[in-house]
């Protein structure tokens, strides 16, 4: 088999809207992220308040900055297309999107993502 050309396909973050008690969030669909995470901006908005970690740990961004997560909200209640799903987000300072759902939540929900076409599909486990 032989390719005669390769195609230019931008890199564009997959992104979504959802709801947290109500209100409209950004949420990025990050299969480079290990776990879920909210943004600290959020925080002082939220009517539940987050939890603290015994040991915190650290995380360090694609782009090299660092930051320690100290903070959580355990099983909060997010509204996506599909329904209410509830899950764990640790609290970290994030400047361009709201909530990241990251490998944890994309795994367990065994989400099928076509970046190309810009959607996503995934199961919703609170029907099974």
């Amino acid at each position: 088999m032989t390719i005669s050309g390769q195609a230019q396909v931008q890199a564009t973050p997959l992104q979504i809207l959802g709801k947290i008690f109500g209100k409209y969030f950004k949420f990025l669909i990050d299969y480079g992220a290990t776990d879920s995470f909210i943004s600290n901006y959020l925080v002082k908005d939220m009517i539940k308040a987050p939890k603290f970690l015994t040991n915190g740990w650290q995380v360090e961004f694609g782009f090299g900055q660092k930051c320690y997560i100290k903070k959580y909200f355990r099983n909060i209640d997010i509204e996506l297309s599909k329904g209410f799903i509830e899950w764990d987000l640790y609290v970290i300072p994030l400047a361009s999107y709201d909530i990241i759902l990251g490998m944890d939540w994309l795994m367990e929900h065994k989400a099928l993502i076509h970046f190309l076409e810009r959607w996503m599909e995934y199961i919703d486990l609170s029907k099974n």
